[in-house]
């Protein structure tokens, strides 16, 4: 089976940054398939536009624009490419740089399908940096990661310890869900628990509150919007803003530009 080295990535490649431990690749996916391969060292991908099959021995994932995986070093997977332009980022990191900061990857194993939105806001910003790639992007880069990692890691403690099912139940509402018709009560109905039981322990197993896991998801659904023909006014209605204005407002504190800029620059 072929291994592939670090940094190497079957596509055309838009941009590679190497910093210390890490390489970040900017990939558009040409094979129609990538047959059963692993990889030296462990890697995100995080899936910008277009859409793929991933399969690895265990699970397949039918992926779409911001889906994010991750992978364990010599962890055997194939890919199959989506019709059109596949774009996808990947963050791969050395054995120097899990020294570095003492992260413990040998506690993730496998192929994961990551659903949490703030470890997908942690991988949109990592994109943006990889545009700016200025003096002050090591540094950015480097605590996104390891923000990255705290979230990933007290997740996967949490799997192993078994969740209580209302958290499993709230958190396909929330996915699933109209977020203009969601209340804090009808979570609570939905989950079978009181809504300060649920208020008060929400945090502890999403690592957020209500609003911020929700304003997350809200601007993961824009962002994936902005990448089709759909107009501002009707991404804002749609993801449940009040109005272009404060969709515009709100997408730009998240991100520090625009949601026209954001468009011009995904399709750059």
């Amino acid at each position: 089976m072929l291994e592939l080295q670090t940094g190497t990535f079957f596509g055309a490649h838009h941009k590679v940054i190497n910093l210390p431990g890490l390489v970040i690749t900017d990939t558009q996916y040409t094979k129609d398939k990538v047959d059963w391969h692993y990889h030296q060292n462990p890697y995100f991908t995080f899936l910008l536009q277009g859409s793929m099959l991933e399969a690895n021995k265990k699970e397949r994932y039918e992926c779409l624009p911001g889906t994010l995986l991750y992978h364990h070093w010599q962890d055997a997977h194939y890919n199959v490419k989506g019709r059109g332009f596949v774009q996808g980022l990947h963050v791969e990191l050395s054995p120097f740089f899990a020294e570095q900061f003492e992260l413990k990857l040998h506690a993730i194993e496998g192929s994961l399908q990551l659903h949490n939105p703030m470890l997908k806001s942690i991988f949109q910003q990592l994109y943006f940096e990889s545009k700016i790639n200025d003096s002050i992007t090591p540094l950015a880069v480097e605590a996104q990661l390891l923000r990255a990692f705290e979230l990933l890691n007290k997740e996967r403690q949490l799997d192993s310890n078994g969740l209580p099912k209302w958290v499993k139940r709230v958190k396909e509402a929330l996915h699933h869900g109209d977020y203009a018709d969601l209340s804090l009560n009808k979570l609570a109905a939905l989950a079978d628990v009181h809504p300060s039981h649920l208020s008060r322990d929400f945090p502890k197993y999403f690592k957020a509150s209500i609003g911020q896991y929700l304003r997350q998801l809200q601007h993961q659904k824009a962002s994936h919007l902005l990448l089709t023909d759909a107009s501002l006014t009707e991404i804002a209605y749609s993801c449940g803003f009040a109005d272009q204005s404060h969709f515009i407002r709100r997408f730009k504190k998240e991100t520090g530009i625009s949601p026209l800029s954001y468009k011009k620059m995904m399709r750059r």
